[in-house]
């Protein structure tokens, strides 16, 4: 991705702080068609700060519970989300680093879906 840093993983960096930023959604059959998703923002999130471990993240990815409505049909959603560090303390809008991509899959008609981010996932049915 050009003009994008990709940081290692192999270095703390508890001195800095770490956000997601805003994107329109990228939805089709159910979650277009049902949910209405094609479009959505994802909101701008707010910074976070992480340890020496780099821990200190939570995400809730997914659909909240108890889940999305029927009729289930087959669908895609996609967030191609930017993430932007700063150092901790400053202000500003930070500089971006990567794109998490939070993608949905339902299959069809049992509303078993399948959520990923960044190498995290989970599949659940209503």
């Amino acid at each position: 991705m050009a003009g994008v840093t990709i940081m290692p993983t192999n270095v703390s960096f508890s001195r800095i702080q770490v956000r997601e930023e805003t994107v329109a959604a990228v939805a089709s059959g159910y979650y277009d068609t049902v949910l209405r998703w094609n479009g959505k923002m994802h909101p701008v999130g707010t910074w976070a700060n992480l340890d020496a471990s780099n821990n200190g993240l939570i995400d809730t990815v997914g659909t909240n519970t108890p889940g999305a409505p029927g009729p289930f049909s087959a669908g895609d959603f996609l967030w191609a989300i930017p993430q932007s560090y700063r150092i901790a303390g400053s202000t500003g809008a930070g500089t971006p680093y990567s794109t998490g991509n939070h993608v949905q899959i339902m299959g069809g008609s049992s509303g078993r879906e399948g959520t990923s981010k960044e190498g995290a996932s989970r599949v659940r049915a209503p």
